[in-house]
């Protein structure tokens, strides 16, 4: 029984390791940060924003139920990105990134409510996946303005696209860029 247990744990290791790593994404990104645990969904979009502006990701390998071997995988990797990070923006940066997370949230539920005021959105019952976070959207330009899609899903969790806006929250204008109810 012992033999079966050290064989299947070398064998997680084995399939895990390679995936906990601090190398560079072969995406956008400069930096890899590993994560584990329950997300903050209201604020996943904000977080994925400025995790683009400052070319770091955030990347979850595990749930909310993790090994002490992860555990210590993880901080492992995560303490030399953490000097790399620290190199290029300096000390205090998690304070500056946590700042404009927050920030760029607060910008998403201003935009969230003014969308949610407009007739032809008040009187339609969208179904969030991540409920209480805003609509998904994203800046465009330093002007103000934001893409906001506006979907909900039917009972097999199947997205219905209703619009697709163009919201700038300076001046407070909302311009429908596709309407997906008129189309159909």
């Amino acid at each position: 029984m012992a033999l079966k247990k050290i064989i299947l744990l070398v064998f997680m290791v084995v399939l895990i390791v390679p995936y906990v790593t601090a190398q560079k994404p072969a995406n956008s990104y400069k930096y890899r940060l590993l994560t584990y645990g329950l997300r903050d969904d209201t604020r996943r979009n904000a977080s994925s924003i400025i995790q683009q502006k400052w070319k770091i990701e955030i990347y979850s390998v595990a749930g909310c139920i993790v090994t002490q071997q992860l555990e210590d995988s993880v901080k492992r990797e995560n303490d030399k990105t953490y000097k790399l990070i620290e190199n290029e923006y300096g000390k205090g940066w998690e304070n500056k990134f946590d700042a404009e997370v927050e920030n760029e949230y607060k910008i998403e539920a201003q935009i969230d409510s003014l969308v949610k005021k407009q007739a032809y959105i008040e009187n339609k019952e969208i179904v969030n996946p991540l409920p209480g976070a805003p609509f998904p959207m994203y800046p465009v330009g330093n002007n103000g303005n934001y893409i906001v899609a506006i979907s909900t899903y039917n009972r097999q969790w199947e997205e219905q696209k209703l619009y697709r806006l163009k919201v700038n929250y300076i001046k407070g204008a909302i311009e429908v860029l596709e309407d997906y109810i008129q189309s159909n």
